[in-house]
């Protein structure tokens, strides 16, 4: 039914095209390539996305573009950065789509008849982004990825507690199906958020310290919440994410 679909809108035609997708990993265009390819059609995808953590094992490096950041670069980028919230507030409204049916000898997704929880403030930001992307597009003062970087970076990083207020209690999921939502600045305790300390969560993932980890969608906004030691807290929520990402570069 999926390749069914896939060559009724055209993506088995011999014509250049792409993906786009807001990108972390970048297994929707390995999963759409082995769909292709399921038609004998050698056709190698290119994929834009917003940015990119990893790409699949062999896959080709070329293939896959990235907007914010990439695998082993813009680890600044990254540590101010929240992919949860991103995928919180930039979203569709439409349900999920969950698989394929024929009728009337046409292909049809089939989407959950749960909608995004989000959608009443999704409407009402679509506007603001628009508007605001259509002043950048008349001005073009400065370049675009400079601008996200000097918005996002303070927003997800370093956010003010009108901002906590405003996004943090947006609804996130991260299973396909949507069953299990939370808030995507999850309300943690001082005990809680001490855990996430570098020291503290490392130690109790080696199992050398007894403490439990319990995490949350959006860290930052989680500890301007919690409005205890804000500066200390972001700190240490900042050097696990530098140990994190820079331990990922080298590995690679």
């Amino acid at each position: 039914m999926a390749i069914g679909y896939l060559e009724q809108e055209g993506m088995m035609e011999d014509i250049p095209y792409a993906i786009v997708d807001s990108g972390w990993i970048g297994t929707i265009q390995q999963s759409l390539q082995r769909l292709v390819q399921t038609k004998q059609i050698e056709k190698r995808l290119m994929g834009y996305y917003f940015g990119l953590y990893e790409i699949p094992k062999a896959a080709e490096q070329e293939k896959y573009r990235a907007y914010y950041f990439m695998t082993k670069r813009q680890i600044r980028r990254k540590v101010k950065f929240s992919n949860c919230l991103f995928e919180t507030i930039c979203s569709s409204e439409n349900g999920m789509t969950l698989g394929y049916v024929e009728q009337e000898e046409m292909y049809q997704a089939l989407e959950s008849t749960k909608k995004n929880p989000n959608k009443v403030l999704l409407k009402k930001n679509e506007k603001i982004l628009l508007d605001y992307l259509n002043y950048y597009l008349v001005e073009r003062k400065e370049d675009s990825v400079n601008i996200s970087e000097a918005i996002l970076s303070k927003l997800m990083g370093n956010p003010k507690w009108f901002e906590v207020e405003l996004f943090g209690n947006w609804l996130f999921c991260d299973d396909v199906l949507e069953l299990q939502m939370q808030t995507v600045a999850a309300n943690l305790s001082d005990e809680e958020i001490k855990n996430q300390r570098f020291l503290n969560k490392w130690l109790i993932l080696c199992g050398i310290k007894k403490g439990k980890i319990r995490e949350s969608a959006w860290i930052e906004g989680s500890i301007v919440k919690n409005k205890k030691n804000i500066k200390k807290n972001l700190f240490h929520a900042k050097i696990y994410k530098y140990f994190v990402y820079m331990r990922k570069a080298i590995k690679r």
